[in-house]
């Protein structure tokens, strides 16, 4: 039987996380919010290069560097032409919207807190990211243009890691709100939060298939971390 060349693409994307994310030779932990810290593992580095794919939107290059961009659904993943990233540059980690080339930079948030990991919805409409700007990490969105701003999640623990669905419905997220890091889903409004693994090891770093029907994620151990595969309402049968 022939593979489906998305599935493929899905497992070696979600493979790369572990290869490239979890610092070489360091324990597999969670990545701190710190700057310091980021700084000291490079962890910046990894994002813009080796994990970009959630932050990417379908091409349209003849848009506006900012404009919401239509969905292809004849070709699914297609071409990319748009980016989210973060950036350092004015002092503070900010979120940042460009072209694929990194062009045309537009900076979206303006908060001397830290606004970090944002993932593009599918258009680029939304971005998704983590922010300590109310005294913990939670996960926020905001419009292509910078207006919008909102908060989902409202916990004291740390919420992390938000990933949008292909058809930008939910978004996947780490969250340690039940004593250690598991993986959650929630509406893109922030409603309907449901607890998807529950297990005492970490998990983290959640990623959706191209159809939506699975999410992968890295389950974080003593030394190594090791890849997951679910259906995305929590089933591990596959």
């Amino acid at each position: 039987m022939a593979k489906n060349p998305l599935s493929t693409l899905f497992l070696l994307i979600s493979a790369l996380i572990i290869t490239s994310i979890i610092p070489s030779g360091a324990a597999a932990q969670i990545p701190p919010s710190s700057l310091q810290e980021m700084k000291t593992h490079n962890w910046q580095a990894a994002m813009l290069n080796a994990d970009p794919w959630p932050a990417l939107s379908p091409q349209n290059r003849d848009a506006d560097p900012v404009r919401p961009l239509a969905v292809d659904t004849a070709t699914g993943l297609g071409d990319w032409s748009r980016l989210a990233f973060q950036s350092y540059r004015d002092g503070n980690w900010e979120i940042y919207l460009a072209r694929g080339d990194g062009s045309q930079p537009v900076r979206l948030t303006n908060h001397a807190a830290t606004d970090s990991r944002p993932r593009l919805s599918r258009g680029g409409a939304r971005v998704a990211f983590n922010s300590n700007r109310d005294g913990n990490t939670e996960i926020y969105t905001i419009n292509w243009d910078g207006s919008g701003l909102a908060r989902l999640t409202n916990h004291p623990a740390s919420d992390l890691l938000p990933v949008w669905s292909p058809d930008s419905s939910h978004i996947a997220f780490a969250s340690n709100r039940d004593g250690n890091y598991e993986i959650y889903v929630m509406q893109a409004d922030g409603s309907g939060l449901v607890r998807l693994t529950n297990d005492g090891a970490n998990d983290t770093y959640p990623v959706w298939s191209p159809d939506g029907s699975r999410i992968a994620w890295i389950r974080l151990g003593t030394d190594v971390g090791s890849l997951w595969v679910m259906q995305a309402d929590g089933c591990m049968s596959l």
